[in-house]
Formats: structure tokens, sequence, C-alpha cells
């Protein structure tokens, strides 16, 4: 599928990396066959980087090598296992990505300036349509301005987004929402999370900073008080800054870290599905080929059970 041949090029470009100032011949250039020496190099990459699932990688390469028609040896059968243990050694256990309780999160004020080091312009702006569109932490983190077009007749916004996590520039599918005011009570739920106002105001404090937009305009989305893009690590900060003011606490009693990087879209998941969404209609405008979605949504009936009692 997709998934297998990004990963395959994924291991080529690592392995290219590696081996362009550290080839002793020329057929260490060559990705295939691999070799003992080639799968150290490429593990010694995603070691360093941090991938945690560097063995689906490593198993991909090893079918396309058998696939040409080359043999596999004991000798990389013996890689192949040092590999896996090394790139998963000291991994420690993966980041969560639990939910943000929106209906809390979306009364609380955090103004226009960053809240955290890094951190982006218009976080009661962010916290709105990254829920809504549910984004990950790197979409937010490399969303432009020019990608966001508002359409005051219709009262819409639609943001060009990306089709996958494979796709971080957005290259692939839009996604609009209208108006969801619910009326004047601004303290309402429902008026504070308009993603379309959100938009608005978002697009209106960038003018204000830096400036209408022209033609090839780059200005980042959710820019740092400077025009620059945001880390995606500062976007995550900003989600255990938020949880934290909401009353969560950050870890769990194992020490594990509750919110990561797929926060906004675990909230958006749990909080769409919780007002009557269907699940097939979150799945589209979630961009997700993935039953990931399920794992989400199921918590959203819990989320309505004091009320029920």
């Amino acid at each position: 599928g997709d998934a297998g041949e990004f990963n395959l090029r994924t291991w080529e470009e690592l392995h290219a990396h590696y081996f362009k100032t550290r080839a002793s011949h020329l057929d260490d250039l060559n990705t295939y066959p691999l070799t003992p020496i080639t799968i150290h190099g490429v593990g010694a990459l995603m070691k360093v980087s941090g991938y945690r699932s560097a063995k689906n990688y490593i198993s991909l390469a090893k079918k396309r090598h058998i696939e040409l028609g080359y043999d596999w040896s004991v000798q990389l059968d013996l890689a192949y296992s040092r590999f896996n243990t090394s790139t998963h050694r000291g991994m420690g256990p993966p980041r969560q990505s639990e939910p943000l309780n929106y209906e809390l999160v979306a009364v609380l004020p955090f103004g226009d300036d960053p809240v955290v080091p890094h951190g982006p312009l218009g976080t009661d702006n962010l916290k709105v349509l990254c829920t809504l569109f549910l984004c990950r932490e790197l979409e937010a983190s490399t969303a432009l301005r020019r990608n966001v077009r508002i359409n005051e007749h219709s009262q819409t916004v639609t943001w060009r987004l990306p089709a996958s996590k494979r796709d971080p520039h957005a290259f692939g599918a839009e996604r609009s929402w209208g108006c969801t005011c619910s009326g004047c009570d601004e303290a309402d739920v429902a008026t504070k999370s308009c993603p379309y106002h959100a938009a608005v105001r978002q697009l209106k404090l960038l003018e204000d900073r830096f400036g209408k937009q022209l033609e090839g305009d780059e200005l980042p989305l959710f820019p740092d008080s400077r025009g620059l893009p945001c880390p995606p690590e500062a976007i995550v900060n900003l989600i255990e800054h938020i949880a934290a003011a909401s009353g969560e606490c950050l870890k769990t009693s194992d020490g594990v870290n509750r919110f990561g990087k797929h926060s906004w879209r675990s909230t958006g998941a749990v909080y769409l599905s919780s007002i009557g969404i269907e699940v097939s209609k979150i799945m589209l405008l979630a961009r997700w080929d993935s039953p990931i979605v399920i794992h989400y949504c199921r918590l959203a009936p819990l989320k309505m059970i004091t009320a029920e009692f």
C-alpha cells in the first residue's frame, strides 16, 4: 500500500544519507542488496531519530530485498535481529494522545500572545480549529495562512489539509465548516468553538501583526511572535499547557505522558461523536484511513454517563 511504499522510500533516503560520505566502495551506495553494514547504518539513524516502528521499515526492506532475487543469509538474519533489538532498546513507553476536555477547554481564555516558549499566536483560535478539523501537531505547525479561505457570504471556512500524515504540507484535501454559533451567549461552548469565527479572528490577528496576505504568502497560520513556524514540539507543549489549565494531570500513575501529538485529533473525535456526529463522517473530516478513530470515538459515550444517570 501507500504506507509501505512511503516507508521503503524513507529507508532508501536514510541509506543514501548515511552512506553518501561513508561509502568505502560504490556497492555501499546501492540500497539493495541489503548487507549487515547497510542495515547497521540505517538502524543507527533510526535509533538516534527515535523511530518507534523501525521494525516495520526493516521488514519491508527485507521483503523488497527478497523480491529482487537476493538471498537472505544467516549474517543478514543476525543483523536483522540486532537492528530490532537496538532500535527498540531504551525507547520507553510511547507518548500518549489522550483527549482534552473540550467543553471546558473551549471556554478557557488564553489570549492572542504565545503562552508557551516558541508557541503560536492565537491559542484560542488554534484550539478550536485544530480540534474541529482534527489536526495532528505537525499539521498545526506547517499550516500556512494561504491554506485557509473565508467565504463571508456563506459564513464558511475552508482549510486545505494533508490527506494523510505522509502529506504534512497539505497537497491533498480540503475540508470546510460553517458558522456553528448558537446565539449570543459568550459562555456557550458552541459560540466559543465556532470554527468560522475562529478562522476569521486568526486571519485578522495575522493581518494586524504581519500585514495583508500577498501573492506567494508563506506566513504560517499559527506562527510564533516573530512570524516564524512553531516547532511541532511547541504545539505538544501547548496541548499540555492547556490540559494543565483545565485541571488535568499530565502523567499517568506509571509516569507516562497522557497528552501528545494526536491529542487534537482524539479531542475532536471524542467531542464530535459525543454530540451525535456519525463516526463515518468524523473519519472523512479527519482524512482518516485507519480504524484508530473507533478507538477514540468509543470514549465518547462515557462522557455523558453522569448526565444520563
